[in-house]
């Protein structure tokens, strides 16, 4: 379109002062019209959203019908509301960096941090996932204490945050995988012996990645904690304080019609919630 514009343009410019054929005058009027037509599309441009993510089945991916619960959620809540929503997929950490730069709108599903709060604006809380710890069942390994666990490797993803005591924790080894189903196969070789992971994820990724895995495999008690889901929408967005009051509008419509609850019930997720917020998920 830039570039119809641009050669329209280029055109006028040569009218005046030469010869005017009708080749030339029907040329001129083509593009004139293709402008026009094109017009409302401009019009309409800014109603759009750019989110960066990663791959993070069950929650979204690009194998997932629609992308995934939190894409078709986040989709049709923005939808609801006159926007349109393109996913970009990449590492985690990159998905970060470049949202926070401006390059993307924003990233998801993000868990609240304080330090995001000086690049990033929180949506309203999507769902809520717990996460924990994750070992063979042939291991006896027992915790009551994060410093119970200084003898073992524990396996965590480049760039997630995970709670605030566990991140601070750098007596605990600690070592680092692209993804989650990574670190499940380094827990099945025996190169890690703990894994963090959300219990949906891990769930999801042994039935349909590692079958093999799942007699041999189990959540520890207690759980790390219970954490909600946010949109982080970058300050470097244009109109990022409008783009997140748009998404947490059309977030409360789409539960008060019923409309969340259907696809979650479709996406396995049974009928979730956001837990209120608390000082332990700050940093």
């Amino acid at each position: 379109m830039r570039k119809i514009l641009l050669y329209a343009l280029t055109v006028y410019k040569k009218l005046p002062g030469q010869s005017v054929t009708s080749a030339a005058i029907k040329t001129y009027s083509i593009l004139i019209a293709m402008v026009l037509l094109y017009l409302p599309c401009l019009c309409h441009a800014g109603k759009s959203i750019t989110i960066a993510t990663l791959e993070w089945e069950p929650y979204i991916g690009t194998r997932l019908e629609n992308q995934g619960f939190m894409a078709q959620i986040t989709r049709i809540a923005f939808k609801s509301q006159g926007y349109d929503v393109q996913y970009v997929f990449l590492p985690w950490k990159r998905a970060v960096v470049m949202a926070e730069a401006g390059i993307y709108d924003g990233y998801f599903p993000a868990y609240w941090a304080r330090r995001r709060l000086k690049k990033s604006i929180f949506t309203d809380a999507i769902i809520a996932g717990t996460i924990g710890f994750f070992k063979k069942k042939s291991d006896t390994i027992v915790f009551t204490d994060l410093k119970d666990l200084k003898p073992y490797r524990i396996g965590v993803v480049r760039g997630y945050i995970n709670t605030v005591e566990f991140d601070a924790a750098d007596y605990l080894t600690k070592e680092e995988a692209v993804s989650d189903l990574q670190n499940l196969q380094k827990l099945a070789g025996n190169r890690v012996d703990l894994i963090v992971c959300d219990r949906f994820v891990e769930q999801y990724l042994v039935k349909h990645y590692l079958p093999d895995l799942a007699s041999r495999i189990e959540f520890m008690k207690p759980a790390l904690q219970v954490k909600n889901l946010y949109i982080c929408i970058s300050k470097k967005a244009e109109n990022a304080q409008k783009k997140v009051a748009v998404f947490n509008k059309g977030l409360q419509q789409i539960k008060k019609q019923g409309i969340f609850n259907k696809i979650a019930h479709r996406y396995g997720f049974g009928e979730p919630v956001s837990h209120p917020w608390s000082h332990k998920e700050s940093r």
